[in-house]
């Protein structure tokens, strides 16, 4: 691609005109250069139509000419002022060392006698000054593109602000009310629980009647069936309860040495009865090289509770099994059955509040889905993971994995202020 090249020429004495005109055309004729070059002039005599020039039209290149007197600096100074950043030639009759230092000094880029001045020397001249000009075609296409890239960050930076803002707010907002939520559910927890326990005293009561009057058998089934639903209801009560405490922080570990296999074993005696009443074996492979792990008791205990009890109610036949691995750091508590399974859909949400199993409004089990979130955060608390796998209609495998020392430097005694798990 041919480049041409636009040159001003300056005379402030119009005899060295010709001169100048002469060596640029045999400039544009050379070989050499006018395959990649050409080089274009307007001439003008004076400051004044030099600056009128300028205003008018970009020049790549300044050629001052004149005869042994050099311009003044004063007119230097204006003439870069209209001509910011262009390479200047000086071409003078006659000129010195000292001359030519001092006019490179003040921003000359060239200094040249007419005598030197030559077709081949202008032309190298020409061509840096035209590596020069792309250079700074380059340099402007570089600043505009980074003027533009600056912009756009800053766009970006005020909508990821904005964004950020936005953000906060909504944490702030969903974090307010989980906090209300927890509040409304504790409160309520609390209000229902008095009057349940009377309702579940009462009926106990009516069931150990031992007047002169007894129950006939429709009433003691009645009262029965009102023991079972009051029990039953304290149960998710207390699930809520223990949950907002959870969240709240409200609940403190008491870690102790414990057996893990005497804990599995007795709950496993505890929930054989409902086992042998849906006709579903519970099998407890608990036998360990070393039982003992650092944990808190009560905690321990919701949690394997929850899970075995949470086998046997989804599980219509079959078998629910008890196992635990181990390993020199960790105890690992397996749980599996051969029940209902769980969608694919809803493994991901199965440790969340308020998830069910099975979520159909003909569902046959009953509970409001807290069970297994209180497990896996108390599980959470305890500095240990529950993972669990699943296919439907084949049954559902859960895992909890404990660290055997995980509380060993908060093995001591508690302050008699923390609170507790609450069981019906």
């Amino acid at each position: 691609m041919k480049t041409t090249l636009q040159v001003l020429v300056i005379a402030f004495d119009e005899s060295t005109l010709p001169k100048v005109a002469q060596t640029l055309e045999e400039t544009n004729s050379l070989p050499s250069l006018s395959p990649r070059l050409s080089v274009e002039w307007t001439t003008a005599v004076g400051l004044q139509n030099a600056i009128v020039a300028l205003d008018h039209q970009q020049f790549n290149c300044l050629i001052l000419t004149g005869n042994s007197t050099a311009p003044s600096l004063q007119l230097l100074r204006e003439l870069q002022a209209h001509a910011t950043a262009v390479p200047i030639i000086l071409v003078l009759d006659q000129i010195d060392a000292d001359i030519s230092d001092n006019w490179l000094e003040v921003g000359i880029w060239e200094v040249l006698g007419q005598a030197e001045m030559t077709s081949r020397l202008l032309a190298r001249l020409l061509r840096c000054v035209t590596r020069l000009h792309q250079s700074e075609q380059q340099m402007v296409l570089m600043e505009r593109h980074l003027y533009l890239n600056e912009q756009n960050l800053q766009r970006q930076a005020e909508v990821i602000t904005v964004q950020t803002q936005q953000i906060q707010q909504l944490n702030s907002q969903l974090s307010e009310a989980a906090q209300l939520k927890s509040q409304f559910l504790a409160t309520v927890s609390h209000e229902l629980r008095t009057p349940m326990n009377a309702v579940i005293g009462f009926s106990q009561l009516l069931l150990r009647n031992n007047s002169r009057e007894p129950l006939n058998t429709q009433q003691r089934s009645m009262a029965e069936r009102i023991l079972s639903n009051a029990q039953h209801l304290l149960e998710i009560i207390n699930e809520m309860l223990n949950y907002t405490k959870l969240e709240a922080g409200q609940l403190r570990m008491q870690p102790q040495v414990l057996n893990l296999t005497h804990l599995i074993h007795a709950i496993g005696q505890d929930l054989q009865e409902v086992a042998q009443r849906k006709q579903l074996q519970l099998e407890i492979d608990a036998e360990l090289r070393d039982p003992y792990i650092v944990s808190d008791p009560t905690w321990l205990q919701q949690v394997v509770l929850q899970l075995i009890s949470n086998a046997l109610k989804f599980t219509p036949s079959g078998r629910v099994q008890v196992s635990i691995q181990e390993s020199e750091d960790s105890l690992t508590l397996v749980v599996k059955d051969t029940g209902i399974g769980i969608q694919p859909t809803e493994l991901e949400h199965i440790f969340e509040p308020f998830r069910q199993i099975d979520q159909t409004t003909t569902r046959q089990h009953r509970g409001l889905g807290m069970g297994l979130a209180l497990a896996g955060a108390l599980v959470r608390k305890m500095r240990g993971t529950i993972t669990v796998d699943s296919l439907v209609g084949q049954g559902s495998t859960f895992r909890v994995r404990l660290p055997r020392q995980g509380f060993a430097s908060e093995f001591e005694s508690t302050s008699a202020t923390h609170s507790t798990l609450i069981s019906a």
